[in-house]
């Protein structure tokens, strides 16, 4: 009971200081990325130590940063300036085409004018906050990021042999089993993520820059960043990108070949390389995904919709690993009729009635693939296993040491003070 007492406190605490865990969150998700690099470089460099393979990472990307900036930065910094500068040309244009190019009627320079004064309001640093406050508080949150990043690629090992402490010794090995699952997983959806901004970037700029639209680069930039907000981030980057496209095309064109465009790249992306690139890595239901990204917008606003995937997935693998399914709780699929299915059965046979297909070589190798992560997870659990039993041995082993060494002790003093008891009787005797 006073267990669950002070877990309540701790908890209540966490919620009393959460917009103090925002840096340290992002810092841990730095260090995570870079972990793998500074084990490789050393590796690779037998005389480097970690904190200098972080410190050659940090100098090495910061003057990627700095070049990149030198070769784009005037260009990005000019398109944002000018879509800026003619935002509300760029409001009353697709507005204006929208009322004469569809049935909607309404009032062009009155709504213009309304939204333009939300854009004005909304954006009024007394409404949102002093303009110093927010730069003071962004270069300390970055300060406390790099730091804590630092810190947690240095000392990770450290940290997760702290938290293991509080385990149980006979729960340890499921739990470091777990986390490798998690580690997996993980390490899958954020290099994959990684990618697909890379690739969603030069796609967009692509098609963008193929349909004449000016700031394509910005907007190609944008459309690859809103990739990290699951569902919602590239509806919000295909919807920007066609708001940007009617101010400068006509309407029907826009209308049918900027959003049609990005939507097919869309979904070449999700049929055929996010399962090459990311795989089956987070497993949640697209409902899951949507409730988990809206509530970690609620809780942490743009942080929360960040983590909110990694979490909503650690938190199944957490319930499969505790509560799994009994064999009679696995429910097949359903097999759907419809047109699409009679149409299938009358030009290609029924699909229930054919032969499974063989599996394909990309598929053996994800299965060989997984097989040898369970199979290194198994070696790598009784290892720590048997380190375990080794340190519970050695620990048994002093306290048996000094359990014997006490004894001696008391026996020593035992027979001092009876052989001084009986010198003390022999010279009463002589005396008397």
């Amino acid at each position: 009971m006073i267990k669950w007492f002070f877990l309540l406190l701790f908890l209540i605490f966490v919620y009393h200081v959460r917009e103090v865990f925002p840096p340290f969150i992002v810092g841990g998700i730095v260090a995570y990325l870079l972990n793998p690099l500074v084990a490789w470089l050393c590796r690779k460099v037998g005389w480097m130590k970690p904190p200098i393979a972080v410190g050659v990472i940090y100098f090495g990307a910061l003057f990627t940063v700095i070049a990149l900036l030198v070769i784009f930065g005037p260009q990005l910094a000019s398109e944002f300036k000018d879509i800026f500068d003619q935002r509300e040309e760029m409001i009353g244009s697709v507005l204006n085409q929208i009322s004469t190019q569809t049935p909607l009627n309404f009032n062009v320079p009155k709504v213009t004018a309304d939204v333009m004064a939300s854009l004005e309001n909304a954006g009024r640093p007394a409404e949102i906050m002093h303009f110093g406050g927010v730069v003071s508080k962004s270069l300390l949150a970055i300060l406390v990021c790099l730091v804590s990043s630092i810190y947690l690629i240095i000392d990770g090992a450290r940290v997760g042999k702290f938290f293991l402490r509080f385990v149980p010794h006979e729960r340890r090995s499921a739990v470091v089993d777990l986390s490798s699952r998690m580690n997996l997983m993980l390490s899958k959806y954020v290099s994959g993520q990684l990618i697909l901004i890379v690739i969603m970037s030069g796609v967009s700029y692509f098609i963008l820059t193929c349909f004449g639209i000016k700031y394509a680069l910005f907007i190609g930039i944008f459309c690859g960043v809103m990739e990290i907000i699951p569902v919602l981030g590239p509806l919000l980057g295909i919807g920007f990108a066609t708001i940007v496209g009617c101010t400068q095309l006509h309407f029907d064109i826009i209308a049918l070949g900027i959003p049609a465009a990005l939507f097919l790249a869309r979904q070449i992306e999700d049929y055929i390389v996010v399962p090459k690139v990311i795989g089956h890595a987070v497993e949640l239901h697209p409902l899951a995904v949507i409730f988990a990204v809206l509530v970690g917008e609620h809780m942490a606003g743009a942080l929360g919709m960040l983590i909110a995937i990694p979490v909503a997935a650690s938190v199944k693998l957490i319930l499969d690993s505790s509560y799994p399914l009994a064999p009679d709780d696995q429910v097949e699929p359903k097999q759907h009729g419809g047109a699409l299915a009679w149409l299938v059965a009358k030009y290609k046979g029924n699909p229930l009635d054919r032969k499974p297909e063989p599996p394909s070589s990309d598929e053996i190798q994800q299965e060989a693939a997984a097989d040898w992560a369970h199979t290194r997870n198994e070696v790598t659990n009784e290892k720590l296993a048997e380190q375990m039993i080794g340190m519970q041995d050695a620990e048994a082993h002093e306290i048996k040491e000094a359990a014997l060494i006490k004894l001696e002790e008391r026996k020593q003093k035992a027979a001092e003070e009876k052989a001084r008891k009986a010198a003390l009787s022999e010279e009463n005797k002589m005396q008397s």
